[in-house]
């Protein structure tokens, strides 16, 4: 492409401005990506004075289709990166190979501004914009994301043209969006909130549940350590409980002994005792015999 060919003003009506796209991406990949849209003719990436891609480009497809199935894509994911896809400006842009123009955006009146939370991973700002625009003119919607994992934040902020406009978006309050249903309030009163300081009972209240958690978390952990403790006496066999038990056994097993030995001698007494007997009628039998032989002689 040639110089002369990147400074003829775009056609808004089959221009797109894709952006947030990751740095490392190139020209092909893009092209790539969009190809399916529909015929490109004409594609420029912006790039910094010292050669650096600023992660934005404008594509230029033959027709209208082209550009409005390219602006669906708007909030996919390339590389881990929600990307951004909308239409040209409408105002022919001469735009340079080496930098962008500088933008002219005014500032946020918070008045004017509306914050939508609870939004969806999948939800889009121009889906926003298509919701909102039946309360007025919607001049701006934002997502946030986060700079680490470029993932959005969860909230969204609609900026409109007049406060009546304010006032019938926050009858929107609970509608489902995406399968969620979305929260409504003035940026003002949630910005006012966040700087209000908080009064002496909160903080007392506070104070006090700390307390209790403390205290309660120390008493776990004294029942837990002693737990720990009985469990390892059990298995070391040192505890207390063991002990007696084991002092008990040794009573018990001592006297059993005892009460063996004790039957023992009594059983041995009595055998002594019987022979005893029999050897004394032993002695009269043969005593008996004798003289009944000294007769009959």
């Amino acid at each position: 492409m040639t110089n002369n060919e990147r400074q003829k003003p775009y056609n808004p009506e089959t221009s797109v401005f894709i952006g947030k796209l990751p740095k490392s991406m190139k020209e092909n990949e893009i092209r790539e990506k969009f190809i399916t849209c529909g015929r490109i003719s004409r594609m420029m990436m912006q790039y910094y004075p010292n050669g650096q891609s600023k992660g934005c480009c404008f594509i230029e497809f033959e027709d209208k289709k082209g550009a409005e199935r390219a602006c669906s894509r708007d909030g996919s994911i390339i590389d881990k990166q929600y990307i951004r896809v909308n239409m040209a400006e409408k105002k022919p842009m001469k735009l340079n190979y080496k930098h962008l123009p500088k933008t002219t955006q005014k500032k946020m009146n918070n008045s004017y501004c509306i914050f939508v939370g609870k939004v969806s991973s999948i939800t889009t700002e121009s889906t926003l914009v298509k919701i909102f625009a039946k309360c007025g003119k919607v001049l701006r919607v934002t997502i946030p994301i986060w700079r680490n994992t470029n993932k959005r934040r969860g909230f969204a902020v609609v900026e409109f043209a007049s406060l009546a406009s304010v006032e019938k978006a926050l009858e929107l309050a609970n509608t489902t969006v995406d399968g969620k249903q979305i929260t409504v309030m003035r940026l003002d009163d949630v910005l006012n909130k966040e700087k209000q300081p908080k009064t002496k009972k909160e903080k007392k209240d506070k104070s006090s549940t700390k307390k209790q958690l403390t205290e309660e978390t120390k008493e776990e952990k004294e029942q837990g350590e002693e737990e720990m403790k009985k469990e390892e006496e059990d298995i070391n066999g040192d505890s207390p409980t063991t002990k007696m038990e084991e002092d008990d056994s040794s009573e018990d097993f001592s006297s059993k002994d005892i009460q063996k030995e004790i039957k023992k001698e009594i059983k041995q007494k009595r055998q002594e005792e019987l022979k005893e007997k029999h050897t004394n009628e032993d002695d009269i039998f043969e005593q008996e015999l004798l003289k009944m032989e000294s007769t009959d002689n």
